[in-house]
């Protein structure tokens, strides 16, 4: 049988920095998990606006969009209403939430 040497504190440091690496890389790749999930969700919502752009008249498009942001509370940059009044989606819909 061959004898078991001590390690080396050198040895005991490799292998407390190989188990924080594959930690951390275990968490890399949750994190790209929920990334690409987000993306494909993402890519859904797109697709759908995209569906909506192509069906809609641009009012009911602004208005089927602003319900969707209304009710999530996203943040959209100001879309023009009129050429007269530049408002943010989510503050129009506020202002019109009766039309829902």
């Amino acid at each position: 049988m061959v004898p078991v040497s001590p390690q080396s504190p050198r040895d005991a440091e490799l292998i407390a920095e190989a188990k924080l690496l594959r930690q951390h890389k275990g968490r890399l790749e949750a994190r790209m998990q929920i990334l690409e999930d987000h993306n494909k969700q993402l890519e859904s919502q797109l697709h759908r606006l995209r569906q909506l752009l192509e069906q809609v008249s641009p009012r009911a498009f602004l208005l089927d969009l602003s319900r969707a942001i209304f009710q999530t509370g996203a943040e959209v940059l100001p879309v023009t209403t009129t050429d007269q009044e530049i408002v943010s989606v989510r503050g129009w819909s506020e202002k019109n939430a009766d039309l829902f």
